[in-house]
């Protein structure tokens, strides 16, 4: 950012201010009184087209990092998304739900899921790169029976149920989340909900 302010002979100061706040006192801070000086020397679009250049320069220069919306300083702006998905969504890719129904095959003694408040799902943690090849890194099963709070049942079906889900992520190409309509290497944390 400050090679670009450069650019526009614009030079700042940090400054810090006091951790008790007094309503009656400012102290020193001109946010308003500057953006309005930036607009009218500028235009009005300047300062987002100021962050919009920092932060494309910032992901160009930084290629092979891998994002993350754990921090927000390191999230991008769009998630990753699997074919057919029809919503933004980092963690629900309905597409890949979709894709998944259709292959898996419930064996007959497969426990279902009882109630609304129970659970069966398969969490799934990905790194997707900037090409959007997927690769899954771990995985984790979460069964749990809200009336009689038993947990963790069906392990005999995990390895089955793991089967179909892995090849179907890391063998379809997916689109990669970006930043600035840059695609971006990216950690990921999904879900395929069960029956």
């Amino acid at each position: 950012m400050d090679s670009l302010l450069t650019l526009y002979s614009i030079t700042y100061k940090d400054e810090s201010s006091p951790d008790v706040i007094q309503p009656s006192k400012n102290y020193h801070c001109y946010c308003e009184f500057m953006q309005e000086k930036l607009i009218e020397k500028f235009g009005d679009n300047f300062t987002d087209s100021l962050l919009y250049t920092a932060d494309s320069l910032r992901v160009i220069k930084n290629r092979n990092k891998v994002f993350d919306c754990g921090s927000k300083s390191s999230c991008w702006d769009k998630p990753a998304m699997f074919p057919g998905d029809s919503t933004y969504d980092q963690t629900n890719h309905s597409g890949l739900q979709k894709e998944f129904d259709k292959l898996v095959k419930y064996p007959t003694n497969y426990r279902t899921r009882q109630g609304e408040k129970s659970m069966a799902m398969l969490q799934v943690y990905l790194d997707i790169d900037k090409n959007g090849s997927a690769k899954v890194t771990n995985t984790q099963f979460v069964f749990w029976d809200n009336r009689t709070k038993e947990e963790d049942y069906n392990k005999q079906y995990w390895d089955y149920i793991k089967s179909i889900a892995i090849p179907l992520i890391e063998k379809t190409t997916w689109r990669p989340a970006t930043i600035k309509s840059i695609g971006v290497k990216s950690k990921n944390d999904i879900f395929i909900y069960l029956r």
